[in-house]
């Protein structure tokens, strides 16, 4: 009698058990400006157990598209206050690291005579950490983990470069680089035990939308994204 109880219990449990939605909410070439634009529609309207927001490169190193760290870090924080009000959890992250050289080769180098691509991504993440910290809010430090596994000019490096993908990008990470950032964010969802929630949005810019990568834009199951990496960790598949 005991065991066909503890069957049903155990039955009931899988029968009821979801997945995790992941949503990638990623627009390439977004700063802070075009987030704020579009966060009713694509991150508040979904009503998300918690955001995953990774934003800044353009923000520091477009420099058609760039924003003062000023207002930068006042946009940051109007974006957490809206998610917080609406009653999702909150994940930021810092943003990566680039390659100089291959970024200078793409952008106007005037852009950077006052102050060097590697300072600007500094600054950023500074305000990142500093939005944290005050809003006890969950980091992910991106940058750091993406430099610990590399993020040079070699064929390991785990940014688009040359050596790996035969292109100049030096920005966005390569298929391994996106299985470092959603490993990091999986392990902060599971820290802070928010991995069992019902919706994730992941809202960014190209970073998050996976430019160059297969399923680009999307969380598919078959997609090289970080969003749908994360949605297999998730979800044990």
């Amino acid at each position: 009698m005991r065991i066909a109880i503890l069957l049903w219990v155990l039955s009931a449990c899988f029968v009821n058990a979801k997945d995790t939605t992941v949503i990638n909410a990623g627009v390439g070439g977004n700063s802070t400006r075009n987030l704020l634009k579009r966060v009713e529609r694509d991150v508040l309207a979904k009503k998300p157990d918690v955001v995953v927001m990774m934003v800044g490169t353009n923000d520091a190193l477009n420099s058609g598209n760039s924003v003062p760290i000023k207002e930068y870090e006042k946009n940051v924080k109007s974006l957490v206050k809206q998610f917080a009000k609406s009653g999702s959890k909150v994940v930021l992250m810092t943003i990566p690291p680039c390659i100089d050289e291959l970024l200078l080769s793409r952008h106007k180098a005037e852009f950077f005579v006052d102050q060097s691509p590697t300072d600007r991504i500094a600054d950023v993440n500074a305000v990142v950490e500093k939005i944290g910290k005050s809003g006890k809010i969950q980091v992910v430090d991106v940058h750091v983990l993406l430099e610990k596994g590399g993020a040079g000019d070699e064929k390991s490096s785990l940014l688009r470069n040359v050596a790996n993908s035969r292109s100049k990008d030096g920005v966005h990470p390569t298929s391994e680089g996106y299985d470092v950032i959603a490993r990091g964010v999986y392990e902060a969802l599971k820290t802070a035990k928010w991995q069992d929630v019902g919706t994730i949005v992941c809202f960014g810019d190209s970073i998050t939308y996976g430019s160059s990568m297969k399923g680009a834009g999307t969380a598919d199951a078959d997609a090289d994204t970080y969003p749908a990496k994360l949605a297999r960790l998730l979800n044990g598949k």
